[in-house]
């Protein structure tokens, strides 16, 4: 196990650094100077020089990506070109945001597990998964726009304010928990009639075991591997979505941040929130696998013992 844990942090830190080195090498493609974006009509050439020394901008592209990749790994994800605060301290002050937002959502998601479980058991819940998969299907943008368009017009509601309460979160929530809802519903549905309808829970139920030992004992344990799969492809769908559901809503967390700084070309930030990113989803990744070889080793064990 420990063996594999290492194998598995080693293809992460490598992830890493290509992501690292993917991004820094586009933004030094790309025509643009966040220079000029920061002094804005302020801007002069002596400012502007000042500005480039400090932040390195006048150094060749090979040497500030190896300078740049010393830094990240002692801890110093540099500073913020336009905004000048340290891109570590920007992100403690956002992520918390991020993390409530996807935690209310994925909240929203989890009564969907036992619903896909009681009607995949009885094999019903078509036309549910038929309208989940209607809705999901539907661009999250395009939602956002629809309900921020409806309660500005009609109900003359504002759903973005500079301090964010409870409430504030619930909309934007349910926006991002629409697609997580419809495939945990769709895979834990499927996988429960599929094991339902297998010869094996049929010989169990010869045997004389209960209906509730099937239920709640042999069923879960065999759906549980796509059941823990279910962490990391949903982790990913969080942490690439969430940049449009904060922006639409103005909810100012890494995903705003990281939108408003590409867009001002300010790429230690960019780059910063993109390597705090990829560890969560690594992280996750890595939790995932784990578990999997976990219950699959434990119910391997529990058979042999039978």
């Amino acid at each position: 196990m420990l063996k594999f844990i290492t194998k598995n942090i080693l293809i992460s830190l490598i992830n890493i650094l290509v992501l690292i080195s993917i991004t820094f090498l586009l933004f030094d493609i790309l025509p643009s100077d966040p220079i000029k974006v920061r002094l804005g009509f302020r801007y002069n050439e002596k400012d502007a020089k000042v500005l480039r020394e400090k932040y390195q901008l006048d150094k060749p592209l090979f040497y500030r990506f190896l300078v740049y990749i010393y830094k990240i790994f002692s801890g110093d994800f540099g500073k913020s070109i336009i905004l000048g605060y340290d891109v570590l301290d920007l992100i403690k002050i956002k992520a918390p945001k991020s993390l409530k937002l996807i935690l209310i959502s994925f909240i929203f998601s989890l009564p969907f597990v036992p619903l896909g479980f009681i009607l995949g058991y009885f094999n019903k819940g078509i036309a549910i998964e038929r309208f989940l998969f209607f809705v999901a299907i539907i661009p999250v943008f395009i939602i956002a726009s629809l309900i921020i368009f409806i309660s500005i017009i009609f109900f003359k509601v504002s759903l973005t304010s500079e301090k964010l309460s409870f409430i504030d979160y619930i909309i934007p929530s349910l926006v991002l928990s629409i697609f997580p809802s419809f495939i945990i519903f769709k895979t834990i549905r499927e996988n429960t009639q599929k094991i339902s309808n297998k010869p094996f829970i049929t010989a169990h139920k010869a045997f004389g075991f209960s209906e509730k030992d099937i239920i709640l004992k042999f069923i879960p344990k065999n759906i549980s591997t796509p059941a823990i799969s279910l962490i990391s492809n949903l982790s990913l769908y969080y942490l690439s979505t969430i940049y449009v559901v904060e922006f639409a809503f103005g909810i100012n967390g890494i995903g705003e941040l990281a939108v408003s700084s590409a867009l001002n070309y300010d790429f230690p930030v960019v780059i910063g929130v993109a390597i705090l990113v990829s560890i969560i989803y690594n992280l996750i990744n890595i939790l995932t696998k784990v578990l999997i070889a976990i219950t699959n080793k434990a119910y391997i064990y529990e058979i042999s013992k039978l």
